[in-house]
């Protein structure tokens, strides 16, 4: 019992003050998000807007693509009857249509918090 604590004693030294190799986990992904933020600071108020642009835009296509995946899975159900085919994920699919609603709601939350965002991102450009 008392190797296993120390060979994760050591996996643990490894990833926070860095290995002989030099490899350090910790420091690779600080290293990572500090070149992020010199990136994105050295970007224009215009680059920025347009990048965040291209982020809601991703989120308003998955958002949309999730709700097309409410719709169409309950068509898919009922089209190849798999309620009846397989009845032991009966209860599956009826937890599923509960559920449905709430999911829809939460998409198009999402849908209105994004095109706020959108909005007043679009604003302060202008502005």
């Amino acid at each position: 019992m008392g190797n296993e604590f120390g060979d994760v004693q050591k996996v643990i030294e490894k990833y926070t003050k860095g290995g002989k190799d030099g490899n350090n986990l910790v420091s690779d992904i600080g290293d990572f998000i500090n070149q992020i933020y010199n990136y994105l600071d050295s970007l224009t108020l215009l680059e920025e807007s347009a990048f965040l642009h291209l982020i809601i835009f991703m989120i308003l296509l998955l958002t949309v693509f999730n709700i097309l995946g409410i719709f169409f899975g309950n068509e898919i159900i009922k089209y190849f009857d798999l309620e009846n085919k397989y009845p032991k994920l009966y209860t599956f699919f009826k937890v599923r249509a509960m559920f449905q609603r709430y999911y829809l709601m939460w998409n198009i939350f999402v849908l209105f918090v994004v095109c706020i965002v959108g909005i007043c991102i679009n604003l302060l450009v202008f502005y």
